[in-house]
């Protein structure tokens, strides 16, 4: 079996590619894990052969989701206000205001596009998903595994976000083969479970009101009215306000600093996306409920 784990930023992907490894680790005996936005990455990868793999990424290339669908890979997708899924990335991981929101557009246009080829089991951040063993029960029923209560609660104790809050803080110990590497040498992530130094926030929503005007207004604005992902196709005409990216010409902008003013940044009417240069507009919801 083949399991795509694909979701916005910040909204609890890699809790959930590691609750898959686990469910079908215990349920039909093992899974790989891999992250990677096309099959040819993946490859490069995988370290060892598997009944099972778990790939995870926030973007699908098309012909890596063409192949998916023919192969009939299941999908679990995990979705989040993009406007906090633009803070989460920029918060945790750097990078601009805008840079940032042209990512979590691409996202959006991605996870839209394999939802429409593949429906699979949808999670929404703003639900809490990750606080409740129900979510690792539905996960077992997608994958078609039967598990007893006590496994169920097993996994639950080892991602709770507690328990990966104490995991990220002792990262220094993990085995060396499992060690990713900042350029001074530091523990900085886990090959393993993905997780990184920088990978729980305070899991509040709205923090996205913290972003430096102009953009606050910008952001708020456009992603308010993002479409439910599920209806995207590509080739449409998508509404998206006034908020349009191009990521090949974004100016280099003074690096953000919370809740201080800063020169306005240059909002550019174009957005790449994994199908190409596309000339859009997003409007609708988001399914947050």
């Amino acid at each position: 079996m083949i399991v795509y784990a694909l979701g916005l930023h910040g909204s609890a992907s890699t809790w959930l590619y590691n609750v898959i490894r686990s469910v079908l680790d215990r349920g039909l005996g093992g899974a790989e894990g891999v992250a990677s936005p096309n099959w040819a990455a993946a490859e490069t990868r995988l370290t060892r052969r598997a009944r099972n793999y778990v790939v995870k990424g926030h973007i699908i290339e098309p012909p890596t989701l063409w192949l998916a669908a023919a192969a009939g890979v299941r999908f679990v997708y995990s979705v989040r206000d993009p406007r906090d899924a633009a803070f989460s990335l920029m918060s945790r991981l750097g990078g601009s205001e805008a840079s940032c929101a042209v990512e979590i557009v691409r996202s959006i246009a991605s996870l839209g596009t394999a939802a429409a080829a593949c429906p699979g089991l949808a999670f929404a951040y703003e639900t809490r998903f990750f606080e409740s063993a129900e979510a690792i029960h539905r996960i077992a029923r997608f994958l078609d595994v039967d598990f007893r209560e006590e496994e169920a609660a097993g996994i639950f104790d080892k991602y709770r976000p507690e328990a990966v809050r104490r995991f990220v803080a002792t990262m220094d110990s993990i085995e060396p083969h499992r060690r990713i590497l900042d350029e001074a040498g530091r523990v900085v992530g886990d090959h393993v479970t993905m997780f990184n130094h920088r990978h729980i926030g305070t899991g509040e929503s709205g923090r996205w009101r913290e972003f430096r005007e102009p953009f606050r207004a910008a952001i708020d604005a456009a992603f308010s009215g993002v479409g439910d992902a599920t209806v995207l196709r590509p080739g449409m005409t998508l509404r998206f306000g006034e908020l349009l990216f191009s990521p090949l010409e974004l100016p280099d902008p003074d690096p953000y600093e919370p809740r201080r003013n800063g020169p306005g940044i240059q909002l550019l009417r174009h957005c790449f996306l994994p199908t190409g240069i596309w000339r859009i507009r997003l409007a609708g919801a988001l399914p947050l409920a």
